[in-house]
């Protein structure tokens, strides 16, 4: 045995004779050791009780004055150390019985014990974290992982992948890993770039996902694949995003959308059933909704279907009153939504709504209240009693309800309001917290303008579009009507992953490249290699990538991420514990031909 004074540590040939989950009655009255964490003290003088911690479990040790004549330095523990106890297993005191936990008959009466790592103070309470700062416990984040919670959500974490996994190879799929140092693209997120050490100015990137390299395992003919995939997007702050993160990766060859459905929502149901029975799902059948209806009666194509409040679009209703609020959006191509609501509202929430729809870039909130003898608005004089009426009746408004407006364009407008609806369910208490709702969203356009007037891709390039709109694509006409085969499914208004059937045909994914202005040199570097693997015959295939954190985090009822990650990323991408992203030296640099100019240097050029 060695002991080291100054540092407070013990080295040992032997810490215990089992851990904490094997005790209960069946030790009763053995002796044996063991080493564990001290998560509190109680000190009754001739008594000293510690609790005592190992992987989320509480064991309660016992200390008497006449056994032990240094009864008061043992009071003095710190929390965190860990100490080797020798100790035989007796029977509680009827009145400290504790029914709550799995050991709380039975108590550690102690004979010996050895101090084997003293903590240092704190720099915050471990199990009292809730009102410790955010950077303070990313900086201390092994201190803030010990943190029950917190432990648990990790628990669950791996659970969840491995029943996912579990499922997978139950259905034939094959675990496959791929590359890290790939090749950079102009599509998708910004990347990271690692530069190459030996080839000189030329650069790898970290994947954003492993889309190409998935799709050459399908020309490899492994027709079922899957990894547990690490990806990486140098995105700003996003409060549901990190720089690098976890996603569930599958292909699979001659994949139809029923396939797809079936298979998925099966896993995903038998998930939460397994792992969350206490908590009630919506619909054990997951409803499908196109993005056109999702965006019409949500304005999101990640709906949160648990609750009501549907949109109306009432353009045609007041287009042509003299409001010059609405009619001014019309003018512009926008459009006027409303969301009915019927409960009554007090001024103050109507307040606090205004003021979030402000937030969210819509220039204000219009409501009507309908009364018994009259519809309280500012608007109603500028609508005109027609056209108000008229409103109440499409949206078939009682006594008591009110209804809001916005009028934006569509985009804005569609943004706000869904915020708007999200912030009503929740104050009006319209749903059940703990309620596991799914649903697809299915046709999703393929293209979307952007502010240049160049299309881009909505959900990736490599998707295939819905056969009857193939020749739309190949001959670049009506570009707006071509949708996609891709469907997403959302999460309690969350969406947790993509799905798309694949365009395995070098001609449908070159015509998608045409349709957003690339040259064919540009097509040639960008997925020439693709092209090329296509061209020996690939089969049908389609895919998926599913956010393993976002569904942990939904699933865990966290609001953030960081949550539910071990070593997560603060909001402006920086590690706290290991202080990354740091300088480097000169020589590290050099060689791998970077030189770095100051600040002063650079302003001055």
């Amino acid at each position: 045995m060695t002991t080291t004074e100054k540092t407070h540590t013990m080295i040992l040939d032997s810490y215990r004779d089992c851990s904490i989950n094997c005790i209960d009655e069946s030790l009763l009255w053995k002796e044996l050791s063991i080493a564990w964490w001290v998560h509190s003290i109680r000190d009754h003088w001739d008594l000293v009780f510690i609790d005592l911690r190992e992987d989320g479990e509480i064991f309660q040790i016992k200390f008497s004055r006449d056994v032990f004549g240094k009864i008061d330095q043992i009071a003095k523990l710190k929390k965190e150390s860990i100490i080797k106890f020798t100790w035989t297993i007796i029977k509680r005191a009827e009145d400290d019985v504790d029914l709550k936990s799995k050991t709380g008959t039975i108590e550690l009466d102690c004979k010996t014990f050895d101090m084997i790592s003293q903590a240092k103070a704190l720099p915050f309470a471990i199990h009292d974290a809730k009102i410790v700062s955010e950077s303070l416990k990313l900086k201390y984040r092994f201190l803030s992982l010990r943190e029950e919670k917190t432990r648990k959500t990790m628990v669950m974490r791996s659970k969840i992948t491995s029943f996912m996994r579990r499922f997978l190879e139950d259905k034939s799929f094959m675990e496959i890993e791929t590359p890290i140092l790939g090749k950079g693209t102009d599509e998708g997120s910004r990347e990271f770039i690692i530069p190459s050490r030996i080839h000189s100015w030329k650069f790898y990137t970290l994947p954003q996902a492993p889309q190409q390299y998935k799709q050459m395992l399908m020309a490899a003919w492994f027709s079922k694949y899957f990894q547990v995939a690490r990806c990486f997007r140098d995105e700003d702050d996003k409060s549901d995003r990190q720089p690098e993160f976890t996603q569930l990766d599958l292909e699979m060859a001659f994949a139809s959308e029923q396939d797809v459905i079936t298979l998925f929502s099966d896993m995903l149901i038998s998930l939460v059933k397994t792992y969350y029975p206490e908590r009630p799902i919506q619909h054990d059948t997951i409803p499908l909704m196109t993005y056109q209806q999702a965006m019409e009666e949500y304005g999101t194509d990640k709906p949160d279907i648990r609750f009501g409040l549907k949109m109306k679009d009432i353009t045609h209703i007041v287009s042509g009153t003299s409001f010059e609020v609405f009619q001014k959006q019309i003018d512009r191509w926008g459009v006027v939504k409303c969301i009915k609501v019927e409960q009554d509202l007090t001024k103050k929430q109507v307040e606090n709504l205004t003021k979030l729809a402000i937030q969210s870039w819509l220039g204000w909130l219009a409501y009507i209240t309908i009364q018994s003898d009259y519809l309280q608005s500012p608007i109603v004089k500028f609508l005109g009693e027609k056209v108000s009426q008229d409103i109440v009746e499409y949206m078939d408004a009682k006594l008591g309800d009110t209804i809001f407006f916005s009028a934006e364009k569509r985009e804005t407008a569609d943004k706000a309001m869904d915020i708007v609806r999200r912030e009503l369910g929740k104050i009006l208490k319209l749903y059940f917290e703990d309620m596991i709702s799914f649903c697809w969203i299915t046709d999703f356009p393929m293209f979307k303008k952007t502010i240049t007037g160049k299309w881009e891709f909505t959900h990736n390039p490599f998707s295939l579009p819905k056969k009857e709109h193939i020749p739309l694509l190949l001959e670049a006409k009506d570009i707006k009507k071509i949708q996609a085969q891709q469907y997403d499914i959302t999460l309690c208004g969350h969406e947790i992953w993509g799905w798309s059937i694949r365009a395995h045909l070098p001609e449908i994914l070159k015509a998608t490249y045409k349709v957003m202005k690339y040259s064919k040199e540009e097509i040639e570097h960008s997925i020439g290699h693709m092209l090329e693997a296509f061209s020996y015959w690939t089969p049908p295939h389609g895919g998926l990538a599913l956010g393993i954190d976002r569904i942990v985090m939904i699933l865990q009822q966290e609001k953030s991420l960081r949550e539910v990650i071990a070593f997560p990323k603060t909001g402006s991408a920086e590690d706290l514990l290991f202080g990354a992203p740091s300088s480097l030296s000169g020589k590290t640099l050099s060689d791998v031909h970077i030189k770095v100019e100051s600040y002063i240097t650079t302003q001055w050029k």
